[in-house]
């Protein structure tokens, strides 16, 4: 037994080893002392600094491991790494350095030799702009070689499947739903799935992509791996060793894309923890990019409304593109959407697919009946990317008309940056949204500089009482496609309290409408009758 050992009880060595799948509940104590020693035998560095702490100073450096596992208890999706009692060591030393003046006047002498060897290396204008650093996309105006990127969708929304998808386009060069890629190497860390659940659905997406298996020999996996940052109750940290050990295989096999899925199994952290997020990112992300020049990919899920990314707004921070992934299911095909979130550069806005799964049907062993998925075949939708007039152009009148006041003026880069902020849409486009909207009396240019100043005008576009009427009839039922009960208030707000009267007395002469109940105007069966188009929900939404 090493004397090392000694330091350690056999109670706090079984707990780490268990936590690492390295013993059993029923291991000896000559067996947990024995894959001890051996780990000790190749951590000489661990052993020298055990040995300069005092008696004193081992009983609280272990009283703090302790503490760590207590706090991992229960937490089944919590990794204690092994190889963390090293980081414990090592901060714990940095904490009672001070104490001991030797030591830091030998630690303060490697800063300054540090910093001596650091060198500021401006650039002159001219040398700046003769570099000739451009972009290298891997798939085309999407993901780039030295980019953080994002993937997000509500949970069960393919957002696997489409990355899994994305990465066997770039391993082949195959074009990504028409977008061109750059054949590259391609690894996948997956803590999500199932090894089974990620060979039945990478088989599939092969098969409908007609390819072959046996010659894909740059797409690696790492599925279930040990999670790489650890966060204590006074620090966050990505485990070193398995981050050089991440490096020297990206450098070794010439690694080009990793994806991560998902953000949250990386490690034990908040989600909401802006120091934990900007730890992923300079001590994992960045070395990463800066060693490697990948371009890293994770996956996340969105909040419970479905909307937006879960966790702290530092997330978007890091990222260079962020896409969210929407699935709808009608009539049997599913269809996607892939949607820029966030941009730096001229990236692709928007990408609509038709997903299309074949599953086989066989009896298991017990007779039961299970299914596999035989294929999955990705095709990019026949919908054109920039809305034309006749039907996409419609969601804009309809956000326009909803969420601008009636009759305030606006400067025409007011309304670009509200279509390119709202909807991602490039400048060119978004001009040409707002001659429509003129066009059709949404919007009302004045004064002399036309085609600059607009005044937000849906409803006064006539002095023709019964025109305006009608225009608000649409209004109306626009709005009661989305809500049962809308707020009375919040109506007379937006469309004005003449004109809300009119509308409520024709649309009550109808028996389409309840006026008042608590403060609401509730839709009755008779109006569902006679609009069948109609889909409503139950939802009570603001028009704020």
């Amino acid at each position: 037994m090493n004397k090392y050992t000694n330091i350690f009880s056999v109670e706090l060595l079984s707990t780490m080893l268990l936590y690492n799948n390295k013993i059993t509940k029923d291991a000896t104590t000559e067996e947990v002392y024995s894959i001890f020693d051996k780990w000790l035998e190749k951590n000489k560095v661990f052993r020298k600094e055990l040995g300069t702490l005092k008696e004193e100073e081992v009983k609280e450096y272990i009283h703090i491991i302790k503490s760590e596992l207590d706090l991992c208890k229960g937490k089944s999706d919590v990794f204690f790494p092994f190889d963390s009692i090293k980081i414990y060591l090592k901060n714990y030393i940095r904490t009672i350095q001070p104490k001991d003046k030797s030591k830091f006047d030998m630690a303060l002498e490697t800063i300054k030799e540090t910093n001596n060897t650091k060198k500021l290396t401006p650039l002159s204008f001219s040398d700046f702009m003769a570099r000739e650093d451009k972009k290298e996309y891997y798939i085309k105006n999407m993901f780039a070689k030295g980019t953080i990127n994002m993937v997000f969708s509500p949970p069960a929304s393919m957002k696997s499947f489409v990355s899994y998808y994305m990465g066997l386009c770039m391993a082949t060069g195959t074009p990504f739903l028409n977008q061109k890629t750059k054949k590259v190497n391609v690894c996948y860390f997956d803590w999500e799935n199932p090894l089974s659940d990620i060979q039945n659905r990478v088989k599939g997406i092969c098969d409908g992509m007609n390819l072959d298996q046996s010659k894909i020999d740059n797409f690696f996996f790492f599925p279930k791996q040990p999670t790489l940052l650890t966060v204590t109750s006074y620090d966050s940290y990505v485990l070193d060793e398995l981050k050089d050990q991440l490096i020297n295989f990206i450098k070794d096999n010439d690694i080009k894309v990793i994806f991560f899925d998902t953000l949250r199994r990386l490690g034990n952290f908040d989600e909401n923890d802006s120091k934990a997020i900007n730890t992923i990112k300079s001590e994992l992300f960045d070395p990463l990019i800066n060693e490697c020049e990948v371009c890293v990919i994770f996956l996340h899920h969105t909040s419970k409304e479905g909307k937006n990314y879960r966790g702290s707004v530092d997330i978007e921070g890091i990222l260079d593109t962020s896409f969210s992934v929407e699935k709808k299911i009608k009539d049997d095909i599913i269809n996607l959407k892939i949607k820029n979130q966030k941009r730096r550069n001229n990236e692709l806005e928007l990408l609509s697919a038709v997903v299309e799964i074949e599953n086989i049907g066989y009896e298991d062993e017990d007779g039961e009946m299970l299914e596999y998925i035989e294929t999955v075949k990705f095709s990019r939708s026949e919908e054109k990317e920039e809305v034309n007039e006749d039907t996409g152009y419609s969601n804009y009148r309809t956000y326009f008309i909803e969420n601008l006041k009636i009759g305030t003026k606006y400067k025409n880069k007011d309304f670009i940056e509200i279509i390119e902020t709202n909807f991602g849409i490039k400048k060119v486009t978004a001009n040409k949204i707002i001659k429509w909207l003129v066009g059709i009396n949404v919007l009302k240019d004045f004064g002399q500089n036309k085609n600059k100043y607009y005044i937000l005008n849906p409803i006064h576009a006539t002095k023709d009482e019964e025109i305006q009427l009608k225009e608000l009839d649409i209004h109306f039922k626009e709005l009661f496609t989305k809500n049962e009960a809308v707020e009375i208030e919040l109506l007379k707000g937006k469309f004005e309290e003449k004109y809300y009267s009119l509308i409520v007395a024709d649309w009550s002469k109808r028996g389409w409408v309840n006026p008042a109940k608590g403060g609401y105007l509730i839709i009755t069966e008779q109006f569902k009758l006679e609009n069948l188009e109609l889909e409503t929900t139950s939802e009570e939404v603001s028009l704020t």
